[in-house]
Order: structure tokens, then sequence, then C-alpha cells
């Protein structure tokens, strides 16, 4: 596979373009995507996201705490869209997820494309790998958190707030956060 076929893989994975990770089968394989160098830090207590709603990757509770209107669900976004956008109900921010693409890449396929993000800041949320990856430097206003699941396999969490510098990175670890709480045992 070439280069460029590798970048627009990634490329639509991480824009959330296909809906069949809800259709997406249970069984986890056993390792990275044979198409892309492998470069992300492992995956130390990998679990099988695939075929959970993007929707679902936090719980009603949670969706309260960070002030989510469920009424704007996915309002303005294509059938296609494959994961989850929300206003908050001061309409100060925009929340998003986006979950497990079919077929599935793990952070190895953002590592193998990060030339192509001027933000590209490796990290750890709860012993798991993740990296914040930002076409532009917004001042932590607009921040997407990529976070590992298994070695194949990573979801997003995103938030925006236009007139509050910092505030979509903080938000965005803290629904990562809350999503790696939600992640199902293996089993």
């Amino acid at each position: 596979m070439t280069r460029s076929m590798v970048a627009a893989l990634v490329v639509l994975v991480l824009a959330g373009c296909s809906s069949a990770a809800e259709e997406a089968g249970p069984n986890m394989s056993s390792g990275p995507s044979p198409y892309v160098a492998v470069l992300a830090p492992p995956v130390a207590d990998p679990r099988d996201v695939r075929g959970i709603a993007a929707c679902d990757l936090l719980t009603a509770e949670q969706k309260q705490g960070f002030g989510i209107d469920v009424a704007t669900e996915n309002q303005d976004r294509p059938d296609d869209f494959g994961g989850c956008a929300w206003r908050t109900l001061d309409m100060e921010g925009v929340l998003g997820v986006v979950g497990v693409q079919d077929p599935p890449v793990g952070l190895d396929g953002l590592y193998n494309v990060r030339e192509a993000y001027p933000v590209f800041e490796p990290g750890e949320i709860d012993g798991r790998p993740i990296v914040r990856a930002d076409f532009v430097d917004t001042a932590g206003r607009d921040c997407r958190i990529f976070i590992g699941v298994a070695d194949d396999q990573m979801i997003q969490a995103s938030a925006k707030y236009a007139f509050q510098p910092g505030r979509g990175c903080e938000v965005a670890r803290e629904m990562a956060a809350a999503m790696i709480a939600n992640l199902p045992l293996p089993g």
C-alpha cells in the first residue's frame, strides 16, 4: 500500500466518514493494522469498542455533567458522520466523540501522518496513550484528543469553545477520561 493510500485511509478514519463501526463484529484483531508502521506506544490494557455507537461512549449522567444538550445530537451532520456531536446547554461549546471506524486503525495510523498536524502532542490519560492532534493551533479553543483503546482501535473526544482559550482542551481531556472509564472489560 502506498504512502498516499495510507494517508487517505487515516484521513477518512479521522474524519469519521464511515458509520460501519457500529456494525463491526465483536472479535478484536491480534495486533495493529498491517497497513501502517508501528510507531505509537502500545496499549497495555486493550479493549474492544467496535459495535459501541459513538453517542453511547458517554453515559447520560456524563453528558449532563458536561452540560450537553442531548436534543442537539448530530443536528446538521450527515448521516455517515460516524460520530456524535452536541451543543452545550449554554450555547458556548460544541462537543463531539468519534467511535472506532471500519476498518479500525489505532494510534499508529495517526503517528504515520503526524507531519500533517502542526499540533501533535502525545500523552497519557489514566494509563492509556493519547494524542492531541489538530490542523491549526487555536490556543486550546478547539481541541481533539485521540485515545488508544487497542493497538488497532482509537476513539476521539473533541471540544470547541470559540471564545474561551484553553477550555476546549480542558473539556476534551475530561471527556476522554470519562470515555476511558466507560470502556468495556475484555472478555
